[in-house]
C-alpha cells in the first residue's frame, strides 16, 4: 500500500502547517527551518519520500507529546509554594507561644508544641510506663530537662 505523490505532498503541507503552528509556541522544540532542510536533503538524495514523511510524522508526534506533557507539568515555583502551604498548615495545629519578638512563626509553634508535650503528654508517660527501667529513664530525662 504505497502512497501517491499527491498524498505525500498533502502530508508535507500538513507537516509544514503543524511546524508553523507549534513553532510559534516553542521555536526550539519545533524548528520549521530544520524540517525544511531535512525535506530538501531527502529530495536531493532521492530518498524514499513515503518512508521519510512517515518518519517525520512519527517524530513530530513524539516531540509534540513530550512538549504537551512538559507544558502540562506545574512549574517548580508552584510546587515549592504548594509544599510550603502544606507544611504551614501542619504547623498551625500547634499552639503558638511568642517568647521573643524576632522569633518566627515556625519557632513559636515549635516552642508551643514542646510546651504542649511537656505539660500535657509527658505526665501521661509515667502512667503508661509500667516497668522500672522505663520509669527510671523518664525520671532521668526529667532531671536533665529541669535545669533548662
Amino acid at each position: 500500500m504505497t502512497m501517491s505523490v499527491a498524498e505525500i505532498n498533502q502530508l508535507v503541507v500538513k507537516l509544514k502547517q503543524k511546524y508553523s503552528e507549534y513553532s510559534e509556541k516553542n521555536p526550539t522544540w519545533f524548528n520549521r527551518q530544520a524540517f525544511e532542510e531535512r525535506l530538501l536533503m531527502a529530495v536531493r538524495n532521492r530518498m524514499n519520500m513515503e518512508a521519510f514523511i512517515l518518519a517525520e510524522v512519527s517524530n513530530f508526534e513524539k516531540v509534540r507529546e513530550r512538549y504537551e506533557k512538559k507544558k502540562g507539568e506545574k512549574p517548580f515555583a508552584q510546587q515549592v509554594d504548594r509544599i510550603i502551604e502544606e507544611m504551614t498548615a501542619r504547623i498551625m495545629k500547634y499552639p503558638e507561644i511568642r517568647f521573643h519578638p524576632k522569633a518566627g512563626m515556625e519557632i513559636s509553634r515549635f516552642y508551643g508544641a514542646i510546651s504542649l508535650f511537656a505539660l500535657d503528654y509527658f505526665p501521661v508517660l509515667y502512667i503508661i510506663a509500667v516497668e522500672k527501667p522505663q520509669k527510671d529513664r523518664l525520671v532521668a530525662f526529667e532531671a536533665e530537662m529541669a535545669p533548662l
